[in-house]
């Protein structure tokens, strides 16, 4: 081969590695992501399940025994790397989290915070099937179809995702039209830049408050 020849060789093979580096990357994003969201979705639905067949005192102490237990979790997976608990971890965790299971305590913390702010139980209820649905089903939508970039980590085709999700989920427990209306508020909620383990039930709650 001549020079020339072997750099064009040599640059098709650099340009199919990082193809195919990206191809591993974006299968295992999405893999990692399945993961993560599945294990939320279990917890809301969880959560959800524990205040549908109880009462909000009975929920808090659950919700604060997760909590507690998490932060048992958190700091044996901090003390001990090769721990099972932190390898556990490392296979949902997004690489910006600070915080061993930092989106889970945020999640309950979210699911927990407006339990003290309205009484009425089925309210409670409405925020944690909202942000169940819409923050395990956007970001899933949004890692595997989203092109049309809105915001920072945000796609048009995660936030459609999400409200048809929220909206097919809170169906099941009031009318289509109150659902589709909680649904396109958590998903307007979920475009701010805020964490939305915590935008979305405290902004679903209020609105449901005034609606249900």
């Amino acid at each position: 081969y001549s020079l020339r020849e072997e750099g064009l060789i040599m640059v098709r093979k650099k340009m199919a590695k990082k193809v195919s580096l990206k191809i591993v990357s974006g299968n295992y994003s999405w893999k990692k992501e399945v993961l993560r969201q599945s294990f939320h979705l279990f917890l809301g639905f969880f959560l959800s399940g524990v205040l549908f067949f109880s009462n909000i005192e009975f929920f808090r102490e659950v919700a604060f025994a997760l909590l507690g237990g998490g932060a048992v979790l958190a700091y044996v997976a901090i003390k001990n790397k090769k721990s099972f608990i932190n390898k556990v971890l490392a296979r949902v965790e997004r690489k910006h989290e600070r915080i061993q299971g930092q989106s889970a305590f945020l999640f309950v913390i979210g699911a927990l915070v407006p339990s003290f702010v309205f009484s009425d139980p089925f309210v409670v209820f409405l925020w944690i099937f909202a942000l169940t649905w819409q923050y395990g089903f956007s970001t899933l939508f949004g890692v595997r179809f989203g092109k049309t970039k809105l915001f920072p980590n945000k796609s048009l085709e995660g936030s459609l995702g999400g409200l048809l999700a929220c909206t097919i989920g809170l169906s099941v427990v009031v009318s289509l039209p109150l659902a589709f209306l909680l649904a396109l508020f958590a998903t307007i909620i979920e475009l701010l830049p805020v964490d939305d383990s915590l935008s979305i039930p405290l902004a679903v709650a209020f609105m449901a408050n005034g609606l249900v």
